[in-house]
């Protein structure tokens, strides 16, 4: 109630800024929360790193390294979004993504993948090559939609089940 209260408060002909405040959102914020959370516990913490251009991926490994975490867990997936980029292409990167992390942090490395690569098996070989500790099989994918009778948007949160 408070965000919608305060949405328009600094929208005036001498604005400070466009963009509303977010308190509790953001990579600083889920760094600090994984810091305290490590600290908190007395078990491992492997923190999952999940992004979308090839170079922040380093970027963020470095940072969630700083907190504590005992290792990482690199969420590799791939949108189809261009007829020109082949399946070895997105294998290469994620492969390079995960050269220049490993080079970067010395904590464990895992990966978690889709099932959805031409041959998960050959994959799951070359990034073993690469010194993967672990993988995580198979990603249960977040896929919001759009309801065409009712126009909304639907984000069915696929969580497990029993079956």
């Amino acid at each position: 109630m408070e965000e919608e209260l305060s949405e328009y408060a600094e929208r005036h002909a001498e604005m400070i800024s466009l963009f509303p405040g977010i308190r509790h959102a953001g990579p600083e914020e889920h760094l600090d929360k994984l810091s305290k959370i490590k600290k908190a516990l007395d078990i491992p913490v492997i923190g999952s790193l999940n992004c979308i251009n090839p170079g922040t991926w380093v970027d963020y490994a470095v940072e969630m390294e700083k907190t504590g975490v005992d290792g990482l867990e690199l969420n590799f997936y791939a949108n189809p979004g261009n007829f020109d980029r082949s399946s070895d292409d997105v294998e290469k990167e994620q492969l390079q993504i995960l050269k220049d992390v490993k080079s970067k942090v010395g904590i464990p490395i895992s990966v978690k993948l889709s099932p959805f690569y031409s041959n998960t098996l050959a994959f799951i070989r070359r990034m073993d090559k690469e010194g993967v500790a672990g993988f995580v099989l198979f990603n249960r994918l977040f896929q919001p939609d759009i309801d065409l009778k009712t126009q909304d948007h639907h984000f069915p949160f696929n969580l497990s089940q029993p079956g």
